[in-house]
């Protein structure tokens, strides 16, 4: 097997743990950045840095936020109360916002139930999310949750924990291809789930 230098080693190591990066790719991606200059590596180098420690997640509703700031950019602005849209990750929050189809608050629950390897809800979050629609009083609550075995587990437990607080369920159907993640939907697309989605 070709070895290579440690730090090209080191940095396809790194590479691929990127999702849907396998070898080959990562040894692409490398040799790409290294026919960068000095000065674009540094700027890249200095945003990962800034990733790694300027990263801060809103309080209210665990998306991203600037670490300078107290709630993130959709906990601040004028949002719709009336509607509350649970996620699984803060990168589905900006698709959604991408699609510019919903104008309410976002909570984020960082992880999807897997009756695969057993993997749960954090709790803390689960309490966090009840206190916050105690807190909005939001006539609906929109699950925008990938159509995955996953998915539909996560669903299917918010509903029963959410279903005492008598509020509107809904869930994305139209256009949400089944086991396909937000990741592979476009903006048009989302939208269309987003605007035809039904009572859960």
């Amino acid at each position: 097997m070709i070895k290579y230098p440690d730090y090209l080693s080191k940095l396809i190591f790194f590479l691929r743990k990127l999702p849907g990066i396998g070898f080959k790719t990562a040894e692409k991606l490398a040799f790409d950045l290294l026919s960068w200059d000095s000065e674009q590596l540094k700027i890249l180098g200095d945003a990962f840095h800034d990733v790694a420690h300027d990263r801060s997640y809103c309080s209210s509703c665990f998306t991203l936020k600037e670490s300078t700031e107290t709630s993130c950019h959709f906990c601040t602005k004028e949002r719709d109360n009336g509607s509350l849209c649970i996620v699984a990750s803060p990168k589905d929050v900006f698709f959604l916002e991408r699609s510019k189809v919903f104008k309410g608050r976002y909570y984020v629950l960082g992880s999807l139930l897997s009756p695969i390897t057993g993997k749960q809800i954090e709790n803390q979050r689960l309490l966090l999310l009840k206190a916050q629609i105690e807190s909005l009083c939001p006539k609906e609550i929109i699950l925008a949750i990938d159509a995955t075995l996953e998915g539909d587990a996560t669903a299917l437990f918010l509903k029963q924990e959410l279903e005492h607080f008598s509020i509107s369920i809904s869930r994305l159907a139209l256009g949400m291809p089944i086991g396909l993640s937000f990741d592979y939907i476009d903006s048009g697309t989302l939208a269309r789930a987003f605007s035809g989605r039904h009572s859960y």
